[in-house]
C-alpha cells in the first residue's frame, strides 16, 4: 500500500498535464499551476511559506493573489526586497504560461492585477519588537508595511510607497542575502500535489463542466446560454473560437452585452475591418430581434431601474450596451506581428484595431472607426 502511495505521489509531482489539447482550457487550473510554481520558487530562494492563494477569474483572469508566511523578523529593507522579488517572480510566471494568455484581462499581465501579502511570525512576542515589520503587501502597484499592534487598530501602517519607488530604493540599499531553502521530497509533495491532482482529474474528465460556465439568476443564465449557442454558430462560420458571454474589461457594471472570441488567422487591417463588422452585425441583429433578448432586456430594465451604477437600459438593445473582442493568437500562443492585427475591440460605439509590439507583445492602437464606417467599408469591399 505504501509503495502505491509513493508511486502515485511521484507521478503527480513530475508529470505534466497536457491542457493544451483542450479546445478551451480551464484557466482556474492554470492559475493554480502558476501560483504553485511561484510559491515553490520563492520558498526555495527566500524561505517564504505559502499561506494561501486565490484570485479573480469570473469571465477573464483579472487577479492573482498570494499570501506567504515568514518565520523570522524582517527589516523594512528586507520586506521591500521580498515584495519586489515576489512580484517579479509572479509576473514572470504568469506571462510565461502560454496556455493562460488568451484568458488574461491584459497581456502582458499588469502589476495592478497581482496582490501579495507577507505575514511575519516569530517565537518572540511581536509587541516587544517595536519597529519590526509584522506584515507587508503589494496591491494595485503600491507597497504597504505594517508594524507593531496598537490599541486602536490591529496593525499600524508604518509607511507605503509605489512599486517604482521601491525598485529605485533597492538599487541604493545594501545587498540582501537569504539562505536558500531546499524542500524535501515530501514537503514539495504536499505543497504542489493537490494542484497537479486536480489538473489530472480535469484532464481525465474532459475539461470544465458546462454547468458552471454561467451562474446567477435563472433568467440571466438562460439568456447567457442562448447567446452562447448563437455565438458558437457565428464562430464556426468565421473560423473563430467563442470564449464566452460576459464582461472582459476592467470595468464591471458599465454595459450589458459582452462577447469574446479567439482567432488564429493572420489578417491585415482591411481584412480585420471586414471580419469585425461581419461578426458584430450578426451579433447585433440577434440582440435587436430575438424574442429571448427582448424579454431579458425588459427584465433587466425593471431590475436595474433604481441602480445608479448600471448603464441606462432601453426597450431595444443599443450600440453603447454592446462590446466585442476578437483576439488573435498564433500556434505558439503569441500575438501575430505587424502588419497583422492582434486584436479587434468594439467598445464605446466604435471599432478599435490593435497591433502587437514585436518586443513586448503589448497592444497599440492603429485605427479607430465608427460602427457605420466599418459596415460601409465592409459592404464596399465585399461588392468588389
Amino acid at each position: 500500500m505504501r509503495r502505491c502511495i509513493f508511486f502515485a505521489l511521484a507521478f503527480l509531482l513530475f508529470c505534466e498535464i497536457p491542457l493544451q489539447g483542450k479546445e478551451m482550457a480551464n484557466y482556474d487550473i492554470l492559475m493554480d499551476q502558476v501560483s504553485v510554481k511561484t510559491a515553490d520558487e520563492l520558498q526555495e530562494k527566500y524561505g517564504l511559506e505559502l499561506g494561501g492563494a486565490g484570485g479573480g477569474a469570473m469571465e477573464v483572469v483579472r487577479l492573482f493573489s498570494l499570501s506567504f508566511d515568514v518565520y523570522h523578523f524582517v527589516t523594512l529593507e528586507e520586506a521591500r526586497f521580498l515584495l519586489v522579488k515576489s512580484a517579479e517572480t509572479l509576473l514572470k510566471n504568469i506571462n510565461s504560461c502560454k496556455e493562460i494568455r488568451p484568458y488574461l484581462i491584459e497581456y502582458p499581465f499588469p502589476l495592478s492585477g497581482i496582490e501579495i501579502n507577507l505575514i511575519v511570525y516569530d517565537e518572540k512576542d511581536r509587541e516587544k519588537q517595536p519597529g519590526c515589520i509584522i506584515a507587508c503587501g503589494i496591491s494595485e502597484g503600491k507597497l504597504r508595511y505594517k508594524t507593531e499592534i496598537s490599541e486602536s487598530e490591529l496593525w499600524k501602517t508604518l509607511c507605503s510607497e509605489s512599486y517604482d519607488q521601491a525598485k529605485e530604493k533597492l538599487l541604493h540599499q545594501p545587498p540582501i542575502q537569504f539562505v536558500p531553502q531546499k524542500k524535501s521530497f515530501w514537503r514539495r509533495g504536499f505543497s504542489s500535489t493537490a494542484s497537479r491532482f486536480f489538473s489530472l482529474l480535469y484532464w481525465m474528465t474532459g475539461g470544465p463542466s458546462d454547468r458552471n460556465k454561467y451562474k446567477g439568476p435563472e433568467c440571466e443564465v438562460k439568456t447567457a446560454w442562448f447567446l452562447d449557442n448563437c455565438c458558437e454558430s457565428i464562430a464556426k462560420k468565421y473560423h473563430l473560437t467563442f470564449h464566452r458571454f460576459g464582461n472582459f474589461t476592467e470595468e464591471w457594471e458599465t454595459y450589458t452585452y459582452g462577447f469574446s472570441f479567439i482567432g488564429s488567422q493572420k489578417l491585415n487591417l482591411d481584412q480585420s475591418r471586414i471580419l469585425g463588422a461581419q461578426v458584430f452585425e450578426k451579433l447585433f441583429k440577434i440582440l435587436r430581434t430575438a424574442p429571448e433578448i427582448e424579454r431579458y432586456q425588459q427584465d433587466q430594465k425593471e431590475y436595474y431601474k433604481d441602480a445608479a451604477s448600471h448603464p441606462p437600459l432601453t426597450d431595444k438593445v443599443e450600440l453603447f450596451q454592446t462590446r466585442l473582442k476578437i483576439a488573435f493568437w498564433d500556434e505558439n500562443v503569441d500575438r501575430p506581428l505587424p502588419p497583422n492585427i492582434a486584436q479587434i475591440l468594439f467598445i464605446d460605439n466604435a471599432f478599435h484595431y490593435y497591433e502587437a509590439d514585436p518586443k513586448t507583445q503589448s497592444l497599440r492602437l492603429v485605427m479607430k472607426e465608427s460602427y457605420d464606417d466599418a459596415v460601409a467599408f465592409k459592404n464596399a469591399q465585399l461588392k468588389k
